[in-house]
């Protein structure tokens, strides 16, 4: 495995003084966030060629991907593409997507899409911080970032452009260009050019 990795690390310097598979386990978990903010395709397309053979070891290192963790300890999820839902139901993993995957969170799932495409539904008291496309958030989730989304029961948003249809919240805060579609202007706060349409 450890030979294989050097393909997907090319702008990790640290890799080097790795000695073993363990040792590549702990590296990628210890630098993934860098490593997914600089190479996040390398570190899908690396996913996608050897989780599978390797999914023990992943495991171990606390590393799942397109699945929900089996352990809820300083668990770190990683989304790929996927045809199929992908449910996240343990208690607290850190989530991030990195594909084209429809996405349902519980508990108190903490989720970053670093796509421009989510397609998430934030259910209990789970977290998503996302930049484009569309988060369904229900119960008490909190959603943060930009794009569209719908919300109900008594969530928390927080958007700084995108379109919200509100169904029901805790609060609401929107700003830039964000359009707020509401039937109540109860525990809202608009700023800049976000725009509120009663309905």
């Amino acid at each position: 495995m450890r030979q294989k990795c050097t393909q997907c690390n090319k702008s990790i310097t640290n890799f080097e003084q790795t000695t073993d598979d363990t040792d590549v386990l702990i590296f990628i978990r210890t630098f993934l966030r860098e490593s997914l903010l600089q190479i996040p395709e390398e570190i899908k397309d690396f996913c996608e060629a050897y989780y599978a053979e390797f999914k023990d070891e992943f495991n171990l290192a606390g590393i799942f991907y397109n699945e929900s963790p089996s352990t809820s300890i300083n668990a770190t999820v990683l989304i790929g593409d996927s045809e199929d839902d992908i449910v996240i139901n343990n208690n607290e993993p850190r989530v991030y997507i990195i594909g084209k995957a429809k996405v349902i969170l519980y508990g108190k799932a903490k989720c970053e899409c670093l796509t421009d495409c989510a397609n998430i539904i934030a259910k209990e008291e789970s977290k998503v911080v996302f930049d484009g496309g569309h988060v369904i958030a229900e119960g008490r989730s909190s959603v943060f970032g930009k794009g569209n989304v719908t919300c109900s029961g008594a969530t928390s948003i927080s958007l700084g452009g995108g379109i919200i249809n509100d169904n029901g919240h805790r609060n609401i805060i929107a700003d830039g260009d964000t359009i707020v579609n509401s039937f109540t202007n109860r525990n809202m706060k608009l700023y800049g050019n976000a725009k509120l349409n009663l309905r």
